[in-house]
């Protein structure tokens, strides 16, 4: 009975054993700041098909990228989050852990597959730069929309994803750790809860990402205005502090106050300009 015991014992642990190295394959090739990932990006080449013209091909992938792969990284997110809950390991552990390795070998495939068509857009941004070209009627291949969309993925959607493997990586081992019933409790309730907001992160990164291949230019502009105006207060804050320092004379002072309105100007304008669009 024992030796039954312990052999059980022993699969799981070889299974919890191969989700983590999962978590680990997809964080050393998918983490944006990883060698690997440079190394791939240097050596990779993008194989085209004869009869499908660059600006075509391009197209073919930037409709492919909103409309289907990135939302099926969403879906394949969700799928993983909701399998990594205690509860499921507690009473369809072996089930559990097959379903995770075939999420991950899933996401492998999507991130794979969207990591080579962002590259093959985002490349088109050195044409435009090199021939000067005017993009005012490339639609969505306008030079802002694609670094905002290749500098997103880079900066925004990749970084929460690779976060979101190593908190599910922590969960894992922490089902492999022996502890005492109340320790192991309160450290999975606190990783469980790590993956949930996680999710909820990735899931607003998402819906941000495609907003830059179908999203309204006006509103693609105004992603980055809360942070601007935040740096509008911290600068009129500074611009308030030397007028009220009394080293500095009466004209320095008057023209620095006739500075003020205009920095309250930009962040007045820009609810004006949400509230009307």
């Amino acid at each position: 009975m024992e030796h039954s015991s312990s052999s059980k014992m022993e699969r799981h642990q070889e299974q919890a054993d191969l989700v983590v190295d999962g978590f680990k394959g997809l964080l050393s090739k998918y983490d944006p700041y990883s060698d690997s990932l440079n190394d791939r990006r240097r050596t990779r080449v993008h194989r085209e098909k004869a009869h499908i013209s660059r600006p075509e091909f391009e197209k073919v992938l930037f409709n492919r990228l909103h409309s289907n792969l990135v939302p099926l990284l969403g879906q394949q997110i969700a799928n993983l989050s909701r399998s990594l809950n205690p509860t499921h390991f507690q009473n369809y552990l072996v089930l559990t852990f097959q379903l995770i390795l075939e999420v991950q070998s899933k996401l492998h495939q999507t991130l794979n597959q969207i990591e080579s068509a962002i590259e093959t857009i985002c490349a088109h941004r050195t044409t435009i730069r090199s021939r000067r070209v005017n993009d005012q009627n490339l639609q969505h291949f306008k030079l802002f929309r694609l670094d905002g969309l290749c500098r997103d993925y880079t900066e925004g959607l990749m970084p929460e994803i690779v976060d979101f493997f190593k908190e599910s990586r922590r969960l894992i081992n922490l089902l492999k750790i022996p502890k005492k019933v109340t320790e192991s409790r309160k450290d999975l309730k606190s990783a469980r809860q790590c993956i949930i907001d996680r999710t909820s992160s990735i899931m607003v990164r998402i819906n941000t990402h495609i907003e830059w291949y179908n999203g309204p230019e006006f509103d693609l502009v105004q992603l980055g205005w809360p942070k601007e105006t935040h740096r509008i207060d911290d600068s009129l804050g500074e611009l308030l502090s030397l007028i009220n320092q009394a080293k500095y004379n009466s004209s320095v002072t008057q023209a620095a106050r006739l500075l003020v309105p205009l920095f309250n100007y930009p962040d007045c304008s820009s609810i004006e300009y949400r509230n009307e669009g």
